[in-house]
């Protein structure tokens, strides 16, 4: 348990750093494309909108006081 826990947290750290960075080809790496977010007909068009985020911000900072992270077979949902 502990070393899944530390494994999921590795990774949670390595996603804040690619968007942190705006590292968008390893930000996007983190996502399967069959990922869906609202207001977006499709994975293309959100990866865009993610694209263009990082041009209009100096600098991205995430900050995240108790992530909720839920693990089932191969897919992981944090909010």
């Amino acid at each position: 348990h502990k070393r899944l826990r530390a494994e999921k947290a590795q990774f949670l750290k390595n996603w804040i750093e690619a968007w942190e960075s705006k590292d968008i080809a390893r930000y996007i790496s983190f996502y399967d494309e069959s990922f869906s977010a609202p207001g977006f007909n499709s994975f293309k068009s959100w990866k865009r909108h993610k694209e263009k985020l990082k041009g209009r911000y100096g600098f991205i900072q995430i900050r995240l006081d108790q992530p909720f992270l839920l693990v089932h077979a191969d897919k992981m949902i944090i909010r």
